[in-house]
């Protein structure tokens, strides 16, 4: 049958699993240990929710930092809610210095011959922060973090409304899904026994996504959420999802559970491991598999010697029937003799060689048993042998309503719910955030405010004492007070203090305590959090040297540095748990399209009981790291005499400082560089051609100078020459002269 078009193969499916009885009594289990959970979150929920709408301004959806009775209180004495939001801006300052920079990670093994493995998920993990956008759902996390004291990231592989090329999502989750066990006492919760991330679906909504039916729950007439409400629940925003008007709602609940289990390894000396038990089978024998390529290389390499053994004794008869005489490239005819049979000598052996491994061979069975491995990513590895070991891991169970709809074992032992923690005591839920802190101030300075005000109002307005009957309209003489130039009779009393004339009550200046304490609230919120004003940008608030205002800063902001610490042994806890997931979730076509020709995309099946770490490192971007670094790096480049140094670690120093033109000036000072490097070759150039023209000079006046000097022999040899000339033939003429 072909199956080469694009319709769905149809199997026969087991029946589904709530019709277990196991399945049933399942369920009820988890549904038991999720109602303690919740029960126990309950007693800090709405403190923390108190703390997250006095953040965001919002106390119970009034858009201030007021309850509705605190609100109509002041409206009705015609006074205006104001406050100075100091939650607000001491929360985004600390968020900024949080979630500044992305975070580094680096990736460790012992072992050295994993390098290549360490490489290519350092390389996953950056992609896939990069293309997730990861860094908005820390951002989120850290924002919940700081202002109820605890935010959470989950990781999963793709659902229905989070896909990813890597097979893994990374998602921000609200504090309000989130439920620990309350038993845990550790900071990252590693002690728990479970965790659950639940969230209130419409019905028609859950069985879209998950392509199901859920049944109506008899026992109460719901679909399953009515005798456990969210915590946060708000009959106003659920009443469109109510049951004929009544008080029951077509809700279900989504909850993804997950456990601690015991879990069978079976570990391969190659570093595999799987956890089904690997099937015995029958393979090609590797060893003789191997021997037969040896066997060929042998055959290939005395069939080689064979043909260069004919090849020279053919040349040497050839040479001695054309050279009598001994001389061939200096060999001569019986040299090149030699040298053959001295190959086939060696042939001789290999020969040997081959018919001892080819007895071997032919004694070797085609076939051994072995074990095929299942791998977690569904690939499958031959191996000869395995260890069985057990291994804690987490165990994930989706229920959405009343059905239990997956289960799997995870590869990892470690929860994929990853807290991150301001501060907290020995309880999961209680955890608190900067607001829990500076709470009271918050309000105490909202209160102060609105005093002012109000005190500023009454010494506003005017205010005057007059006897009764003295002034016949007082609704009339109220409203010229108010008028300027205005005529304001009154009937004089000659028995009252001069004459009943109504006197002004003299106002006096604003309340200078109210200002005051208003003054020492701020303060004492800058001291808490420990984000001053001068951190803020304040430059009121910056002391008259620039020491003493670094120094402020340095002292300020120890405890966003202490918490900065606990954010990276958070995210670390994050990459480990990524490189699992990403190890099983992850495609092999993602790993070539990352990492080319370089890796191995079966790289992915390296799952070896090697030890590994993941750290994460967040970068400073506290003013005073960045100044410190930068003020370090100009010194020594100060101190350095190379000047191309100097430059590169001013680059390094602009690149602290929050210049907005500092990559510009980056830039020109690259710029300077190159066209340095440039003059000083050109000049280098210029000196060496000097150089050489110099040495030509020399050469040509040395040749001119030759020149003149064989001219000058020249014209000597010819003049001593005509000389000797003149004197040889001088005693002849005159003899001759003599006979006539």
């Amino acid at each position: 049958m072909d199956y080469s078009d694009n319709g769905r193969i149809i199997k026969p499916k087991p029946p589904h699993s709530q019709n277990s009885d196991v399945d049933s009594d399942e369920f009820k289990r988890l549904d038991k240990i999720f109602k303690y959970m919740l029960n126990n979150k309950s007693k800090s929920f709405k403190a923390k929710k108190e703390d997250e709408e006095l953040y965001y301004s919002d106390v119970e959806e009034t858009r201030t930092q007021f309850t509705q009775k605190v609100l109509d209180t002041i409206k009705e004495k015609y006074n205006i809610p104001i406050s100075t939001k100091v939650t607000f801006a001491i929360v985004e300052q600390t968020l900024s210095f949080l979630s500044g920079a992305k975070p580094k990670v680096d990736l460790m093994a012992q072992e050295e011959s994993v390098k290549d493995w360490v490489m290519v998920y350092k390389r996953l993990i950056d992609s896939l922060w990069y293309e997730n956008d990861v860094s908005m759902d820390l951002m989120d996390t850290l924002r919940d973090m700081c202002t109820t004291g605890s935010g959470y990231i989950h990781v999963r592989p793709n659902s229905f409304y989070n896909e990813s090329t890597f097979g893994v999502s990374v998602d921000n989750v609200p504090w309000t899904d989130v439920y620990i066990d309350p038993g845990s006492r550790e900071f990252d919760h590693h002690d728990a026994d479970f965790m659950c991330i639940a969230r209130v679906l419409p019905r028609k909504k859950a069985e879209r996504e998950y392509d199901i039916t859920i049944e109506r729950d008899e026992s109460n007439g719901t679909f399953g959420v009515s005798d456990q409400m969210p915590l946060d629940f708000d009959t106003s925003v659920y009443n469109h999802y109510a049951l004929d008007g009544k008080d029951k709602y077509d809700l279900v609940w989504e909850r993804y559970f997950y456990e601690k289990e015991l879990v069978r390894h079976y570990i391969s000396p190659e570093g595999f491991i799987s956890l089904k038990k690997p099937i015995q089978t029958m393979v090609p024998n590797p060893e003789k598999q191997m021997l037969g390529q040896q066997l060929m290389m042998l055959e290939q390499q005395s069939q080689q010697q064979q043909q260069s053994a004919t090849d020279m004794m053919v040349q040497s008869e050839e040479y001695d029937n054309a050279n009598p005489s001994p001389m061939m490239g200096g060999q001569s005819g019986a040299g090149i003799q030699q040298e053959a049979l001295k190959n086939a000598g060696e042939q001789i052996d290999v020969q040997g060689q081959l018919r001892q491994a080819m007895s071997v061979y032919e004694a070797m069975p085609d076939t051994i048993q072995a074990f095929v491995m299942e791998m977690e990513n569904g690939s499958q590895q031959i191996v000869m042998e395995y260890v069985v070991t057990k291994k804690k891991r987490i165990k994930a169970t989706l229920l959405v309503g009343t059905k239990i709809l997956k289960k799997e074992t995870l590869p990892t032992d470690v929860f994929p719910i990853i807290p991150f923690h301001y501060s907290k005591m020995r309880n999961p839920y209680r955890t608190f955030g900067i607001i829990h802190q500076i709470k009271d101030v918050q309000k105490a300075i909202n209160k102060l405010w609105g005093l002012l005000i109000y005190d500023m109002q009454l010494r506003a307005s005017l205010r005057v004492f007059y006897a009764n009957n003295t002034i016949a309209d007082p609704k009339t003489a109220e409203t010229k007070f108010g008028v300027p130039g205005a005529f304001i009779g009154y009937d004089a009393d000659p028995s009252l203090p001069n004459g009943g004339k109504p006197e002004i009550v003299d106002i006096s200046s604003a309340n200078q305590a109210i200002i005051q304490l208003l003054n020492m609230l701020q303060q004492l919120s800058e001291y808490v959090t420990g984000i001053y004003g001068v951190v803020q940008g304040n430059p009121d608030a910056a002391p008259g040297t620039f020491s003493g205002t670094q120094a402020l800063q340095t002292f300020g902001t120890q405890r966003i540095k202490l918490a900065s610490r606990t954010i990276e042994s958070s995210l670390s806890v994050l990459g480990y748990v990524l490189v699992s997931y990403l190890q099983r979730y992850c495609s092999k076509e993602k790993v070539s399209e990352l990492m080319g020709d370089k890796v191995d995309p079966n790289i992915l099946d390296q799952s070896g009981d090697f030890k590994f770490k993941v750290r994460v490192s967040i970068a400073q971007t506290l003013p005073t790291s960045r100044q410190m670094a930068a003020n370090a790096l100009s010194t020594l480049a100060g101190q350095l005499g190379d000047p191309q140094l100097q430059q590169v670690l001013t680059q390094y120093a602009l690149k602290f400082l929050d210049i907005q033109e500092a990559e510009e000036i980056s830039e020109v000072l690259n710029t300077v560089q190159q066209l340095q490097q440039q003059i000083a070759q050109q000049a280098e150039q210029l000196e060496t051609q000097g150089s050489q023209m110099k040495a030509m000079q020399n050469n040509a006046l040395q040749k001119d100078m030759s020149i003149e000097r064989e001219k000058a022999k020249a014209e000597l040899e010819i003049e001593k020459n005509n000389m000797m000339n003149e004197i040889t033939n001088q005693p002849q003429e005159q003899e001759e002269g003599s006979l006539f």
